[in-house]
């Protein structure tokens, strides 16, 4: 067993923004083992993120103690990694996140990773962005189920994913200590709030997309 994976999506980004992300995981130079999983593939007609991070925890809960899921668009700040391993290695039902702060491309322009300022990142707003860093042992990402894979495109589905959780008797630690940003970029894709919202009703949160044991609700 591996000690811990970061998983994300990476369908339709540029490789510049892949290539940063995976550059600030390993100079971020955590002490714990950590692979990354990237799920670059050509994007799915209709697109469905929640089906994308299942894939890639179906191939990773097995494999790895930890299992982080995040953004592609992030830079990931020293000691972050390890905290977040630490904080959920020996605990099957807890959920580390951590609050991300804004940046702007201009702001790291030409700028190698040693000059980014993280320690001034901290003073920016935090901002709590369930579908971004969260980390769990294999045990209880098992326990959440995983993502409601008939939920199109993406919005909603990291929401619904929270409250799925906590249903399911996980617990959140929400940690602000490091400077964890998003560089900030225009949508690439639309968002499905509306849409998804009405999808979640369809089936029961005990479902386990996982495992594909689906519970559909009763409706008078």
């Amino acid at each position: 067993m591996k000690e811990c994976c970061i998983i994300v999506i990476a369908q339709g980004v540029a490789d510049g923004v892949v290539e940063r992300f995976v550059q600030s995981v390993h100079l971020s130079n955590p002490r714990v083992p950590t692979e990354i999983r990237i799920d670059s593939s050509a994007p799915s007609d209709p697109f469905c993120k929640a089906a994308a991070l299942n894939h890639l925890l179906r191939e990773t809960l097995d494999q790895y103690r930890v299992v982080i899921q995040t953004d592609i668009d992030l830079l990931i700040p020293p000691g972050l990694i390890d905290q977040s391993y630490q904080a959920t290695l020996s605990h099957d039902k807890i959920a580390y996140h951590h609050v991300l702060r804004h940046v702007f491309p201009a702001e790291i322009e030409g700028k190698l990773y040693k000059d980014y300022d993280f320690k001034g990142w901290q003073n920016r707003k935090a901002i709590f962005c369930s579908g971004c860093w969260n980390a769990m042992n294999a045990i209880s990402w098992k326990r959440t189920g995983g993502y409601h894979e008939e939920m199109v495109g993406w919005g909603y589905e990291d929401t619904y994913f929270l409250e799925k959780s906590k249903a399911m008797g996980v617990r959140w630690i929400v940690d602000a200590q490091f400077g964890l940003v998003h560089v900030n970029h225009p949508n690439r894709t639309k968002r499905n709030v509306a849409e998804n919202r009405t999808v979640a009703s369809k089936y029961e949160m005990r479902s386990d997309w996982l495992t594909g044991k689906l519970v559909e609700k009763q409706h008078d």
